[in-house]
């Protein structure tokens, strides 16, 4: 995306919206369920120069908030974050925090600014402690439903837990 692209010119979510009906998809939801782990900076490339991984991470936690639905949208966020910042997979030293950190920051502040949900930090920690715990050297999930994903969730975010 060039520096002067007009990402927040005109009606941007209508955009959006044409773009993912424009290849098929039915929804934003569809469209990223169809590419599970792909970062929302490839998605947003995918889309076209004037649209930003940030309308895409800002259009599905307004959508999930409003379906209650953020459990699942995190869980999608965590792949595609774990995707953008381990490309290589986990990483094999407990040294190399630098990106895990960057991993963890990232996916924070997607469900934190995006999904407008600040109280659910202590969620988002439980969730990262069983990745810390359980990751072992070269994984990255497949797809938001990846085993140790719904385990670091079941037990960091319950689903009878409220949003």
């Amino acid at each position: 995306m060039s520096a002067d692209a007009p990402i927040w010119k005109g009606d941007w979510k209508r955009r959006l919206a044409e773009r993912i009906a424009a290849l098929g998809f039915q929804s934003l939801d569809h469209f990223l369920e169809s590419r599970p782990h792909r970062t929302y900076e490839e998605l947003a490339s995918e889309l076209g120069g004037d649209v930003a991984a940030i309308q895409l991470s800002s259009s599905q936690f307004a959508q999930a908030n409003l379906i209650g639905r953020l459990r699942e949208a995190a869980q999608d966020s965590l792949t595609r974050e774990l995707w953008a910042r381990l490309r290589r997979g986990w990483p094999s030293s407990t040294d190399d925090w630098e990106r895990r950190a960057a991993a963890f920051a990232a996916w924070v502040s997607h469900i934190e600014v995006a999904a407008q949900a600040p109280e659910l930090r202590g969620r988002l920690d439980a969730v990262w402690h069983v990745l810390e715990a359980k990751a072992r050297s070269g994984w990255l999930p497949k797809d938001p439903r990846d085993p140790l994903i719904d385990e670091a969730f079941q037990i960091g975010w319950p689903i009878d837990a409220t949003a």
